[in-house]
């Protein structure tokens, strides 16, 4: 599941949908930022926009409604984030699992009880490893 955010995705636009017209539906679940249509990507019918609401409670409250309707269309509503460029990201997949990590053992030395990791060499910590 999305974690709460101000972000709110909305799918399911009508086909000739403008800003303000999102603007003035979604304004009655509280104060709004702004408002972006997203473009169509390739194969993609569905219009959607981003709407930026002030605090994080309209954005819940417009994700709850019973039933949110524009122009004869059931809207589809989701959280989603922005990136540090202003896009948005819709966070819809669940992550990726984490990759496997190889851990090789430590191998005791002959030198005093310390331990020799495998492909480490037991010089300098700043000598060139390079040659």
């Amino acid at each position: 599941m999305v974690r709460e955010t101000r972000y709110l995705w909305v799918g399911n636009l009508p086909e000739k949908i403008t800003e303000d017209k999102i603007t003035e539906h979604f304004k009655r679940y509280g104060k709004i930022q702004s408002v972006k249509l997203n473009p169509n990507k390739d194969g993609e019918k569905d219009i959607s926009a981003t709407v930026a609401f002030m605090d994080i409670n309209s954005a819940t409250k417009a994700h709850s409604a019973a039933e949110n309707k524009l122009e004869g269309n059931v809207l589809e509503t989701n959280f989603s984030e922005t990136t540090a460029t202003g896009y948005v990201v819709n966070r819809t997949r669940e992550p990726e699992p984490p990759r496997e990590v190889v851990v090789r053992a430590a191998t005791p030395s002959t030198d005093r009880g310390r331990y020799e990791v495998p492909g480490h060499s037991r010089g300098s910590r700043y000598q060139n490893r390079e040659g």
